[in-house]
């Protein structure tokens, strides 16, 4: 089962680009610098992608570079459509952009605070034509929504449909599926798609123009982007040129997918045109004749604006930083169920590279390929200096660390927080006074060893990856990681929450109840084998009844709730209302079998010990109340007793 934040990569996420020498994937060692020329760095690609592709099995992809204000080098490799064989055109082949799509809504943005007409500093219900409400009494703002620190939880439906019917307007999306705010504006990097589409939306309301032609209008047709666009219903021509989506290329092809959020994910673009889009902003808004943003708007787009653990990558005005090498570099990834695409800017060399994958590829192939070619390139092209000897600083702040985490990009306040009692984030220390974790969103082995090499900074010992934490009187306040700090960090899990005893209570519990539903019918039947009848009063019986056949209504409703986030995890498409039916389901056996179960149990302890039936009997109800006591409290805390089909 994957855990919530793998379905979130999947969902239109971001990668870090420094995740790049975690990958499984080998490129060959640089022993020097080389120069950026369009000869070398073909060779180069073409040494690389062929056999990361095949090796992979995905189909295709397609890499664009630009320099010195021009395009160096556009390739494409593989299939666009692998049944017909028809290979990625690297000059006209569509591709799905995922999160990279966000850099548009951003740039929209941008130019609306630019002309005035927008303010990052106010409330945004300024804009709006319903109302987000405030977080005890603090406003979201723009500013907050381009840092991702809006506070709001996890916003799940809808995030991807395959089946027009099941698709949403993003302007319904915005205004009926509002998530629940669970932190406070501009404390809390918690990355949201939702935001992004709310941004949209404003853009669309401010200007009484659609966002996909104002988008068009101001951003796509002054820069020449010809073939790009937002809209989801794609013309015969740009279906001809359009790449299929595979999970595997060996694989048949996924349907379009239709993203509800479309300001935040909806985007189909041509590497040219994504080249059109790097050079305008690496040239401080402008791109020939035209200036889709004033040169000190763009710098104060690209600047930091925000960094929560202050020795990581930080968040500029939509773009996240991805320092590598000791060059700035600003990125933004994004990705679909089957599309992966990583956009990175060296700010301050002039350079920027796109690269867009058709296929997921076998054990998520993509990931390693996009993030190999980031590093790859810098490693190549913008060398740092010789990488020092990790030294332990042996001050043992790792055990301050140790515990159970949760990401503040979460689901909060669903069903779908169970994730969370499944596959914990967990810190434990080594023998040797290392930081060693899992479950945390690096790609490669699942656990690290992390070495510390300043105060609450630790490296990972095979990778550039960082982690560090901040410290306030208590402890451990939080930490995160290089690749994802500009967009999440993690918290200490309070005791009540806790997997480490959470878990293990409720998997006992869970066996107890189901043996007593078990042997609610084995006893029936040895009665009937031997002519005995249940020898108890009528409301023992009835709590003798009522006990295992909440029992079993307990263990069918979590099982299902297991299956249902299975499934949820591995199919996008199940995050809509197909499932509804099953989800209401599932929340009235939950309550209905844990209210009853609590009342049956409380009454067979008070007849086992009142009608004196023996040590055994007393024990077991005791167990059996026990048992109640756990599942009821894991139901109540992970949000399994609330009703709705909102997540």
């Amino acid at each position: 089962m994957r855990r919530l934040t793998t379905l979130v990569l999947l969902a239109m996420t971001l990668t870090g680009p420094t995740l790049a020498q975690e990958a499984g994937l080998p490129l060959p060692a640089e022993p020097a610098a080389h120069s950026l020329e369009r000869a070398d760095l073909e060779s180069w690609l073409d040494g690389i992608v062929p056999y990361a592709l095949q090796a992979g099995d995905m189909a295709g992809a397609v890499v664009t570079v630009v320099a010195d204000g021009e395009v160096l080098a556009t390739k494409g490799y593989g299939d666009a459509d692998a049944a017909t064989g028809r290979p990625v055109d690297p000059e006209r082949t569509l591709f799905r952009a995922g999160s990279v799509s966000k850099l548009m809504t951003w740039t929209a943005v941008m130019q609306l605070v630019e002309s005035g007409t927008l303010d990052l500093d106010t409330d945004i219900n300024t804009y709006l034509d319903f109302t987000i409400p405030l977080f005890k009494g603090q406003p979201i703002t723009l500013r907050n929504i381009m840092t991702h620190t809006a506070g709001f939880e996890e916003q799940l439906k809808h995030v991807i449909a395959f089946d027009p019917q099941d698709a949403v307007p993003f302007e319904e999306l915005v205004r009926d599926f509002i998530p629940a705010r669970i932190f406070a504006p501009g404390t809390t990097p918690a990355y949201s798609n939702y935001a992004t589409a709310l941004a949209g939306y404003i853009v669309q309301r401010v200007t009484g123009q659609s966002f996909g032609e104002y988008v068009d209008e101001n951003i796509f047709t002054p820069l020449g982007m010809e073939s790009t666009t937002f809209s989801q219903e794609l013309t015969e021509a740009q279906l001809a040129n359009l790449s299929n989506g595979y999970a595997t290329a060996t694989g048949e092809p996924t349907p379009f997918e239709l993203v509800a959020a479309s300001p935040a994910g909806a985007l189909t673009v041509t590497a040219p045109d994504m080249a059109r889009f790097m050079l305008a902003h690496l040239n401080e808004g402008r791109l020939g004749d035209a200036q889709i943003l004033q040169p000190s708007t763009a710098r104060l787009m690209h600047q930091r604006a925000l960094a929560t653990i202050s020795a990581l990558n930080g968040m500029a005005l939509g773009f996240y930083e991805s320092a590598i090498n000791g060059h700035r570099v600003i990125s933004h990834g994004g990705d679909t169920v089957t599309f992966h695409s990583d956009l990175n800017l060296f700010i301050d060399e002039g350079v920027g590279i796109f690269v867009s994958i058709n296929s997921t590829g076998e054990n998520a192939a993509a990931y390693d390929l996009r993030a190999l070619l980031f590093s790859g390139f810098a490693d190549r092209y913008f060398p740092g200096e010789e990488t020092p000897v990790l030294t332990d600083i042996e001050q043992g702040n790792a055990s301050r660390l140790v515990g159970q985490w949760t990401a503040s990009r979460r689901a909060a306040t669903s069903f779908v927080s169970l994730a969370e009692l499944l596959e914990p984030t967990t810190i434990t220390v080594t023998e040797d006074g290392a930081l060693q974790g899992t479950n945390l969103p690096i790609l490669g082995a699942p656990v690290r060893k992390w070495i510390e090499v300043e105060p609450f900074v630790w490296q990972s010992s095979n990778s550039d990856e960082r982690l560090a934490a901040t410290i306030d009187e208590t402890g451990a306040a939080r930490f995160s990681l290089d690749s994802v700090a500009p967009i999440m960090v993690y918290d200490p899990v309070p005791w009540h929450r806790s997997a480490s005893w959470l878990m293990p209570a409720l998997l006992a519990s869970l066996g107890v109840l189901a043996l007593t539903a078990a042997q609610w019918p084995a006893a029936a039947l040895i009665r009937r084998r031997y002519g005995a009848r249940l020898a108890l009063p009528a409301t023992a019986r009835l709590a003798y009844h009522g006990l295992r056949a909440s029992a079993l209504v307990v263990v069918v409703a979590f099982v299902g709730w297991l299956m249902l986030l299975t499934a949820m995890f591995n199919d996008l498409s199940l995050l809509s209302t197909r499932t509804d039916t099953l989800l209401m389901t599932l929340q009235v056996m939950t309550v209905a079998g844990t209210l009853t179960l609590g009342a049956s149990a409380a009454a067979n302890l008070v007849h086992a010990i009142g009608d004196r039936r023996g040590v055994w009997s007393t024990i077991v109800a005791i167990f059996l109340v026990l048992a109640t006591i756990a599942v009821v409290w894991v139901a109540f805390v992970f949000n399994l007793l609330k009703f709705g089909t909102s997540y």
